[in-house]
């Protein structure tokens, strides 16, 4: 449990596989999680290395960037593997199951939605957290969320920071998705948001490969396998 004297910051990193929309089956959010800084600079230290040894291969010449569906199986399975020995996280979204029209047509919908499913994602995490005893729910958190840019633009940011917050400290009745959440977080809380280029940053290069694994296992009616948080959703 953390002493007074330690700062409590959990370290978030989110990207999307699939999209929300009729015509495609789901769409995943999903990447990784950290309470400890230190560790999260030896993963992406080691991520650098293994990334930059499978970058140095012929067939990735012409390739501006290795992301789930550019690299080869064989390459995409090592990086998993190395990625699965850390804490990860994914929601997803089965878009058949969606019963108000409007969030699969309207471009604001849409962004409201996908919002929301990120609140109740990162929710998920804190409550593991705090049940593995990693988080003190009554002492100040400081919540860390990486995001790739593409995703946002998609997202729209509709003062997700903010919902996360009233999420996390108030809950909320959410009158338009039936849906009920209650208070887990008992003092203070900060929570910065910060758009990641991904050719540029390694841990949102390693939450599209989670997302992206998450979607081909779901989109081939298989099981899904190393990942420490799952939700299904609606």
């Amino acid at each position: 449990m953390n002493t007074k004297t330690q700062e409590q910051i959990v370290y978030i990193s989110l990207d999307d596989s699939g999209k929300l929309n009729s015509k495609e089956k789901y769409l995943v959010y999903a990447g990784l999680f950290f309470t400890d800084k230190k560790e999260l600079e030896i993963f992406k230290a080691k991520y650098k290395n293994i990334r930059n040894n499978i970058y140095k291969k012929d067939i990735y010449k012409n390739v501006e960037e290795l992301k789930g569906h550019t690299l080869q199986n064989v390459d995409r399975l090592r990086l998993l593997r190395f990625i699965h020995k850390y804490s990860t996280a994914g929601l997803v979204v089965d878009n058949s199951k969606i019963e108000k029209e409007d969030i699969l047509i309207s471009k604001y919908a849409r962004g409201r939605y996908r919002d929301y499913v990120i609140k109740l994602l990162i929710k998920d995490v804190i409550i593991d957290l705090i049940k593995k005893k990693k988080l003190d729910p009554y002492k100040p958190v400081s919540l860390i969320i990486n995001m790739d840019q593409e995703s946002a633009k998609t997202n729209g940011r509709y003062k997700l920071d903010e919902g996360i917050y009233e999420e996390l400290i108030k809950g909320i009745l959410n009158y338009n998705y039936s849906f009920k959440t209650t208070p887990i977080l008992f003092n203070e809380l900060t929570v910065k948001i910060y758009m990641q280029n991904s050719k540029t940053s390694l841990i949102i290069q390693a939450s599209d490969l989670v997302a992206n694994n998450i979607w081909r296992n779901v989109i081939n009616n298989q099981k899904v396998n190393g990942i420490n948080i799952i939700k299904f959703f609606p």
